[in-house]
């Protein structure tokens, strides 16, 4: 994917590594009440801490960029999702957790099995398309 900086530079996002480096810059920004799983509750999400609840939506974010696999884990009492590509972890919501899931444990899940549920898909959209709207406006600059 090229991103465009008007007529004079563009910079070229193409390596899981170079898209990992580009979502953790934007992903806090992007990152909100309503693209978390804790949408409903304002004390577990707080701009202080906007990876919280953001694992199913941010990696299914991360497949569609830059393919792979999604795993979920059990961690803290609750599922945790993360990416896998090329058997190298992409976790970009760790910032939640005091101590990192143990990897080792997650199981592959199916993007679909995902969105079957009406929450993650919603938010998964909304997500989406902030990240596609903040993509357009750098192109533009």
């Amino acid at each position: 994917m090229r991103i465009s900086k008007g007529d004079t530079s563009t910079q070229t996002v193409e390596t899981t590594k170079e898209w990992e480096c580009f979502l953790r810059q934007i992903l806090p920004v992007l990152w909100t009440r309503h693209t978390s799983r804790n949408y409903w509750n304002e004390d577990q999400w707080s701009i202080m801490h906007p990876s919280t609840g953001q694992c199913a939506v941010t990696a299914l974010l991360v497949q569609s960029l830059c393919g792979g696999v999604i795993c979920r884990v059990e961690f803290e009492g609750q599922g945790h999702y993360f990416g896998s590509i090329d058997g190298e972890i992409v976790d970009l919501t760790t910032g939640q957790f005091d101590s990192l899931p143990d990897y080792t444990e997650g199981k592959l899940v199916g993007r679909n099995q995902i969105l079957l549920n009406q929450s993650t898909m919603r938010r998964y959209s909304l997500l989406r398309s902030q990240f596609d709207q903040f993509v357009k406006r750098i192109r533009k600059t």
